[in-house]
């Protein structure tokens, strides 16, 4: 490769030999003595010469400055070099570097704004948080290591806290993959800064957020909800989980007209009442529906019915994955006997597991299955894959499978709850019974029908002697059986919860 001399240092050379008052023509030929050949000719130094009597060649050129805004610009260099603290200082500098962040891709995992009378707190992931204390002196406000203490009004308190979340929320380009709203229930009387704080900056923003999970923990009946949804991309919007929501506190009828609602591929909902049968149709077009109950309210409406309506309106879903319903409270073992054998008239193939019911689709080869148990009810769609959506569904189907002959046995105990049976026994025992008299007593109590034979009871008395039986988990189920039992024609079951309430002295038995 050949060697060129610089243009830079020739410049150099005769602007140096201009400066000493040199002619042109000398330094044309000082030029050639220091380079060993003609790397300019004589009128090529003389027009130079002329350019720097003119002022138009200088030593010092102009460097054009490089600004922060072009630095922002420099392609990927916000997202890979700036957290969020970073841009939050950046963003009180000028409005043009507000601007130029607004603009640029912002990815966090996790968003959570959590709130209650007197604090208020928004974290991200990457260790981002910053706090607000309502105390006397007015609003503390913790950053990191920093902390400050503002003299201020409620409207100023909100204003600052509303600031700061915009600050976050309010780039074009944000996308958040979990957004979690969790606010206690107000116990002091302070004003609710952190819901208004919440509301103000969600109707302010500029353009839908982009959400993937909405994780909503609020116990308060004022359409908060509804509001919050309205300002989120339903294009985005794929799982929604509600907790503390029950069935007074929101308005699924309104809900369901939301296109951010209609869109949902994921449903969890916790602490909800299921005592409305209608209310299930709004929960039915997701793929994956997750619903956590304290007791199944299965007299008014019969549970069998509830069950017959959502199994039709699951049959219209083809895309459904499962739809569970768990319960902290199940019913009796004889009831998830009668609603089983109502299901068998759908049952096409059941020869793998028994306890799956399996009904096929309207003219289709797909089949939804379905699992009762005391506990749980488990719908299983054509498109249930093991696995995908919670860690332990495989865990938790086995344990289904190997317990299934547990509650069988349960079942096989006449029309009577094992756990109301064991109640007597236990009071028996504690009245010194022996087990030849309680097993007397209880064939009187069950008009002389043996539900339980000599050698069950004498094995049980023997269980108690030996401390095996533990009387606040068995009285517990028996109260709430008693609760929940359904009164037939005859009123036994009902005559037989009240025989026991009576066997428990009256300054023991709270049945609350």
């Amino acid at each position: 490769m050949p060697l060129v001399f610089k243009q830079e240092a020739i410049n150099g050379i005769l602007f140096t030999l201009h400066s000493q008052k040199e002619l042109s023509s000398f330094a044309h030929q000082k030029l050639i003595e220091m380079t060993g050949e003609e790397v300019m000719s004589q009128e090529q130094v003389t027009e130079f010469f002329k350019k720097i009597d003119k002022l138009e060649f200088q030593i010092k050129e102009d460097v054009q400055k490089v600004t922060l805004a072009q630095i922002l610009n420099v392609p990927n260099f916000v997202e890979n070099y700036l957290d969020i603290r970073t841009r939050l200082r950046l963003r009180k500098t000028c409005k043009t570097i507000r601007e130029i962040l607004n603009e640029k891709p912002l990815y966090k995992d996790c968003v959570n704004y959590k709130y209650n009378d007197l604090v208020i707190e928004i974290s991200t992931d990457g260790g981002f948080k910053i706090s607000y204390q309502l105390i006397k002196e007015g609003l503390r406000v913790r950053y990191w290591n920093k902390e400050k203490v503002i003299n201020a009004t409620i409207g100023e308190m909100v204003e600052i806290i509303q600031r700061d979340l915009m600050s976050i929320l309010c780039s074009q380009k944000l996308k958040i993959d979990t957004f979690e709203i969790k606010g206690d229930s107000y116990t002091s009387g302070k004003h609710p800064i952190g819901e208004l704080a919440l509301r103000f900056t969600f109707n302010q923003l500029p353009n839908k957020l982009k959400i993937c999970n909405l994780e909503y923990s609020i116990e308060k009946k004022d359409g908060l909800l509804i509001a919050l949804l309205k300002r989120i991309d339903p294009e985005h919007l794929k799982c929604l989980t509600l907790t503390n929501s029950f069935s007074d506190n929101i308005s699924f009828k309104d809900l369901y007209n939301l296109e951010q609602w209609k869109g949902l591929k994921s449903l969890k909902v916790y602490n909800w009442k299921l005592t409305e049968l209608d209310d299930l149709r709004f929960f039915t077009h997701v793929e994956n529906a997750h619903l956590e109950i304290g007791i199944y309210q299965w007299y008014f409406p019969p549970l069998q019915n509830i069950l017959m309506e959502l199994k039709d309106k699951l049959l219209e879903n083809p895309n459904l994955k499962q739809f569970k319903i768990e319960a902290r409270y199940g019913v009796d073992a004889r009831h998830v006997k009668e609603i089983r054998s109502i299901f068998q008239q759908y049952n096409t193939n059941n020869a793998q597991y028994p306890c799956w019911v399996s009904i096929p689709y309207p003219d289709s080869d797909k089949k939804l299955q379905l699992l009762v148990k005391k506990k749980m009810i488990w719908f299983k769609g054509p498109c249930y894959v093991k696995g995908e959506w919670e860690e332990d569904s495989d865990e938790e189907e086995e344990k289904e499978r190997e317990s299934d002959d547990d509650e069988d046995e349960d079942e096989e105990v006449g029309d009577y709850s094992q756990e109301l049976l064991i109640g007597i026994l236990y009071t028996l025992h504690l009245q010194k019974d022996t087990p030849i008299v309680a097993h007397q007593k209880l064939m009187e109590m069950a008009k002389e029908e043996e539900v339980m034979d000599l050698d069950q009871v004498t094995e049980f008395f023997e269980k108690i002697d030996n401390g095996e039986f533990r009387l606040k988990d068995e009285v517990e189920k028996m109260i709430r059986f008693k609760r929940a039992c359904c009164v037939d024609g005859n009123g036994k079951e009902q005559k037989i919860a009240d025989d026991v309430v009576n066997y428990f002295p009256k300054d023991k038995f709270v049945d609350n």
